[in-house]
């Protein structure tokens, strides 16, 4: 029976190492679509109005008091934070600011009509035939280039 009870430990440990591994990856998959982990959301749910106002408040404009709140301003990416921002402001009844309003990821038909806007708009602001190829290629790399050989990235 001894041999039972502890296959049954391990079983129920390894039951447990599984769903901790779980919870990881779906805050690890929230955090990295810019949303709320739901550990998170399940920490402030748990808290007062007054202390989910406060960390608004702390969240929003960063203030840093040496707690658990400043590891996740200084861990989370900025959409997290502002993913935070937004579910406390939804929370406490208070108006989203613009700045914060999620932004609806683009399809497919979208992406492919905003990047053949951008080339036309390229195309349109060279009317003119233009021979030195410096202008260009400092618009495309940002840097501006002193080769008279820049002809080569045209083609």
């Amino acid at each position: 029976e001894t041999q039972r009870d502890r296959i049954k430990r391990i079983q129920e440990e390894e039951a447990k190492v599984m769903s901790t591994r779980k919870e990881w990856l779906d805050n690890m998959n929230a955090v990295a679509e810019g949303s709320l982990p739901p550990a998170l959301t399940q920490e402030v749910d748990a808290m007062g109005r007054e202390q989910q106002h406060t960390m608004l408040m702390r969240v929003e404009n960063k203030i840093l008091k040496g707690d658990s709140i400043d590891e996740l301003i200084k861990r989370l990416p900025q959409e997290a934070i502002d993913g935070l921002s937004r579910y406390l402001r939804t929370k406490l009844g208070l108006e989203i600011p613009t700045s914060l309003q999620q932004k609806k990821p683009l399809s497919k038909d979208e992406e492919e009509k905003s990047v053949w806007q951008k080339k036309v708009e390229d195309e349109n602001d060279s009317d003119t035939v233009e021979y030195n190829f410096a202008k260009k290629a400092a618009k495309l790399f940002g840097v501006e280039l002193q080769n008279r050989y820049l002809f080569a990235l045209d083609h």
